[in-house]
């Protein structure tokens, strides 16, 4: 099993927030339209992500299901 930290937890959901703006950023660019869809929905997925390891550090959640 592994184990992660909140701190580590929370490092990842600082570089994801980071990593979803970027590909925000990269969207709304006018040179990159063929991927602008892509970026905004890799965006959307990270911010999902993000959001919710960030309601399990909330709810203080000592186990996250892997699919």
């Amino acid at each position: 099993m592994q184990k992660f930290t909140k701190i580590e937890i929370s490092w990842i959901i600082i570089e994801l927030d980071k990593a979803a703006a970027e590909l925000s950023r990269l969207a709304n660019e006018p040179n990159d339209r063929d991927f602008s869809k892509m970026y905004r929905l890799r965006s959307e997925q990270y911010a999902d992500i993000s959001r919710r390891l960030r309601l399990a550090l909330k709810k203080g959640s000592k186990r996250i299901e892997i699919k």
